[in-house]
């Protein structure tokens, strides 16, 4: 022990560790950040990724930053003036000098893909034959095409400058001094300069910028003045910018790439993608051939080869706008709005008088829910292109999913103007005026689409929905028949077949409806979910739970099945079961706002009602045209105490749904047991028995009124009705005995 003690040397007394000089945080700064820089931009190219329109602000703070950190080591760190790195007080034969340079070096630079070309027809197996000087990657310079103009002019204004100072400046002066040797330092910083760049230049244009690089060494060494280097490097970059700005795509195209164009437009999109593959095998750098096979790969959903070939696409062509815009439809089909937003934002800068950018990006501000920006993109892309449908139905859509009938009328009409013979534009009137509830112009529309297209199984599915809410149950299923006849495959439909069957008491074909789904989609768990659904009304609930089971086995994550078994558990009185089955049902659908209202309605059994608004408030949000979701939502307000918005959330319910008993039912009982205000309790109890006459619970409830306004022959004769219809409910029974006491002692004072 005492020996380990002696060999332990105190702190204090250990060597120092080594810092790093300022001459290698300088060189590390000046070459190792451009060499990291274009690692991470071949690896961007690898993948097919584009820096994007918002490169230009990063990349000129972190231009300004390598400039600044290389100063501030020059003045604090190494304590010495500008004039060591060569930045002297310029004078005019600075900028005389410099502007000679950046004529001789343009032309130098003109000159060389023409010698580059010669040595190009080398013998054979020559180094400098053409596959020996593939560039690694196209550069991140051509992502200056795609940022504003006036931010690429300071960036080249800002890397002139800063390449300078590191590469002729600090790299010559400061390697110098490791050398001993000014010729040996510049050596080493020009060859420190072509390893730095090489990932972003590529071989081959970083062998034809060596004579460049040659030449802006030479004017240093020759003056070991820096201002002259700066000025003609940075008029060699704004001159390039401003080349490359002016540059359009010009490309002939090749055989391939229109054979597999004429595939795509037929519809052909695999064999239009081995033309695709055909053409980039001739010419990696085709553009277009990237462009049309990622347009391809969208269309057949393989979206993250599409966002591939886009991406590629816009780096060696950013200066078009479709790349943008087609990547942006890619990256919305997979809900990434992070990456569709800025890409639909760039196709419209790019292209300001191309809708179908503004189309793209009222679809981002659809699914964002902002239906401001939505409906403003909308009107620019209709002014753009007014005789176009699809944008008109959009619109139309935009303002049906918002509640404005009549604009959404309005585009609708704009569309039967533009095509009379338009069948889906009466279909869609027909349904915007079932939603007014005008009902006879919403059959008159529809009927007027089906004999315009009476073989569209639509026009009759949207037919048998119209019937149905006006309760004509028998033309309900005859249109439902003619539309399944059409598409006998259709699974939604067989289940609302299915669904009518069962309010009819039909359950026999109900259940034979459920058994085609299954048949049809075996591994499916909706056909199970829909017999599941019928067993339990047809009060089967062995059956039903064991339907539910069997679909949980083939389709163990399908959400309707996991929402129906949490709906069972909270029949049961199982709350935490049904609500752990129901939050499993809105991680994989977190759309459906029926889940929210379910696990809602479990929350509130278990008296916890602030997270039941909460998942009323998500459904709302989700399916705001849903009543029962405010009938729900009501009624935990009014156990809360907050009567005012319960009576208004039954207020929204019943003008939503005027012909649902239910929200009268709801409301009528906050009237009774909250407010003691039995007469409006009343008028809601009567339209309710008048819309349900066979409701057991309107009866009882409209018992305890009477019973509580003395009308004892009244609440007995609404309690007798109450047991004729719900025989097992003890609490009919007692509330009739207590009237019948009532009446026998009713002749005491």
């Amino acid at each position: 022990m005492s020996s380990s003690i002696v060999n332990v040397t105190p702190a204090s007394e250990q060597e120092p560790q080594r810092r790093l000089s300022a001459i290698e945080i300088g060189l590390a700064i000046g070459f190792g950040l451009p060499f990291l820089v274009g690692l991470v931009d071949l690896v961007f190219d690898y993948f097919g990724w584009s820096w994007g329109p918002h490169v230009g602000a990063p990349w000129l703070l972190g231009e300004l930053l390598i400039g600044a950190a290389l100063l501030g080591l020059v003045r604090y760190r190494e304590e010495l003036p500008f004039e060591s790195v060569g930045l002297h007080r310029p004078v005019a034969s600075d900028f005389t000098l410099g502007i000679l340079a950046y004529v001789l070096l343009m032309a130098l630079m003109i000159a060389i893909p023409a010698i580059y070309s010669l040595i190009q027809q080398g013998p054979a197996g020559d180094l400098a034959g053409p596959k020996s000087f593939e560039p690694l990657a196209p550069g991140v310079f051509t992502d200056l095409r795609a940022i504003p103009g006036w931010l690429a002019i300071a960036i080249v204004v800002v890397a002139g400058f800063t390449t300078e100072l590191a590469v002729r400046g600090f790299g010559i002066e400061r390697l110098r001094t490791l050398t001993g040797s000014v010729v040996l330092g510049a050596a080493a910083a020009f060859i420190l300069d072509l390893i730095a760049h090489l990932p972003i230049w590529g071989f081959r244009y970083t062998i034809m910028f060596a004579p460049i690089e040659l030449g802006l060494f030479a004017l240093y060494l020759w003056r070991r003045r820096l201002v002259p280097c700066i000025v003609a490097s940075v008029l060699m970059g704004v001159s390039g910018f401003v080349i490359l700005s002016l540059q359009t795509v010009t490309v002939e195209p090749s055989d391939h790439l229109l054979s597999g164009h004429e595939l795509y437009l037929k519809g052909q999109s695999r064999e239009a993608i081995k033309q695709f593959d055909a053409a980039i095998a001739a010419d990696p750098n085709d553009a277009y051939a990237y462009l049309w096979r990622g347009f391809a790969y969208t269309d057949a959903q393989d979206y993250n080869r599409a966002i591939a070939d886009l991406s590629r696409a816009i780096r060696l062509a950013p200066e078009v706008s479709d790349g943008y815009r087609l990547r942006g439809w890619a990256y919305l089909y997979q809900h990434d709005l992070g990456h569709a937003a800025p890409d639909a934002d760039a196709a419209i800068r790019l292209a300001p008088k191309e809708a179908d950018a503004y189309d793209l990006r009222a679809w981002v501000e659809d699914e964002k829910g902002d239906y401001t920006g939505e409906i403003a993109d909308l009107d620019t892309a209709i002014r753009l292109a007014p005789d176009s449908r699809g944008l008109i139905k959009h619109r139309g859509d935009a303002y049906s999913n918002h509640g404005d009938r009549d604009r959404a009328l309005f585009d609708y009409s704009w569309m039967i103007a533009l095509d009379p013979k338009n069948d889906d534009a009466h279909r869609y009137r027909a349904i915007e005026y079932a939603l007014k509830l005008d009902y006879p112009r919403a059959t008159s529309e529809i009927d007027s689409a089906i004999k315009l297209a009476p073989t569209d199984a639509e026009n009759y599915a949207t037919r048998a929905q119209i019937n149905f809410v006006q309760k004509k149950t028998r033309d309900t299923i005859a249109d439902y028949d003619a539309a399944i006849k059409l598409q006998p495959n259709n699974l939604e439909w067989l289940w609302r077949r299915a669904s009518v069957y069962q309010l009819t008491g039909d359950y026999a074909r109900g259940l034979a409806d459920c058994n085609k789904m299954i048949a049809l989609e075996p591994h499916n768990g909706d056909g199970y979910d829909c017999r599941a659904g019928k067993y339990q009304m047809k009060g089967d609930l062995k059956n039903a739970a064991a339907d539910v089971e069997r679909g949980q086995r083939v389709d163990p994550n399908n959400p309707g099945l996991l929402s129906e078994r949490g709906d069972f558990e909270a029949q049961n009185g199982n709350y935490s079961d049904a609500i752990r089955d129901l939050d499993a049902a809105i991680r994989l659908d977190p759309t459906n706002g029926t889940n929210y209202g379910r696990r809602g309605a479990a929350y509130e059994s278990e008296g916890k009602y602030e997270r039941a608004i909460e998942d009323f408030d998500q459904g709302i949000k989700l399916t705001p045209n849903e009543s029962a979701l405010y009938g729900e939502r009501g009624l935990a307000y009014s156990d809360e105490g907050q009567i005012q918005r319960a009576l208004q959330d039954f207020a929204t319910a019943i003008r939503l749904k005027p012909e649902e008993p239910a929200n009268y039912v709801n409301r009528a009982g906050t009237y009774v047991y909250q407010l003691k205000d039995y007469d409006r309790a009343l008028a809601d109890l009567n339209i309710a028995l008048k819309l349900d006459p066979k409701d057991a619970y309107s009866y009882s409830l409209r018992a305890d009124v009477w019973y509580q306004k003395r009308d004892y022959q009244r609440a007995i004769a609404d309690s007798n009705a109450a047991i004729k219809l719900d025989p097992k409910e003890p609490t009919n029974y007692k509330r009739r005995a207590d009237a019948e006491s009532q009446l026998r002692w009713a002749w005491l004072p």
